[in-house]
């Protein structure tokens, strides 16, 4: 409730389908109990990052602009899923107040000023 209403609203633009895609009060209710990592920036605090360890993919229940319930439930392990699966855990982390580096110690962050870091990062499995 960053703005002083009850409602959280996520928009994320899919690159794929050029649009842009709205969550109404998107909660998060199941998890793969397989983690990747993967160094994330935020621009609430660049240049500052974070390399944090999240679920491969997450179930999340929402509303669309139309009021009705929707779910994302998408679990198959290409990039553009493996990344709309991380964006929606960072962005309902945003709606709860919480940023990249409040995940990890201060001494774990990266700073990092090469416009081209993500061209050659990559996503890792971790126990």
């Amino acid at each position: 409730m960053q703005v002083g209403i009850p409602e959280s609203f996520v928009l994320v633009y899919r690159k794929k389908e050029n649009k842009l895609w709205t969550l109404i009060n998107p909660k998060i209710v199941n998890s793969s109990d397989k983690f990747l990592m993967y160094p994330e920036m935020c621009m609430s605090a660049a240049p500052l990052i974070a390399a944090l360890r999240r679920p491969s993919w997450v179930k999340v229940e929402y509303y669309d602009e139309a009021g009705k319930k929707q779910v994302w439930d998408t679990k198959d392990s290409s990039k553009e899923t493996t990344m709309l699966n991380w964006v929606l855990q960072h962005e309902i982390d945003h709606v709860r107040g919480i940023i990249n580096i409040d995940k990890v110690d201060s001494k774990e962050l990266i700073f990092e000023s090469d416009k081209n870091f993500y061209k050659k990062t990559t996503f890792q499995k971790t126990p």
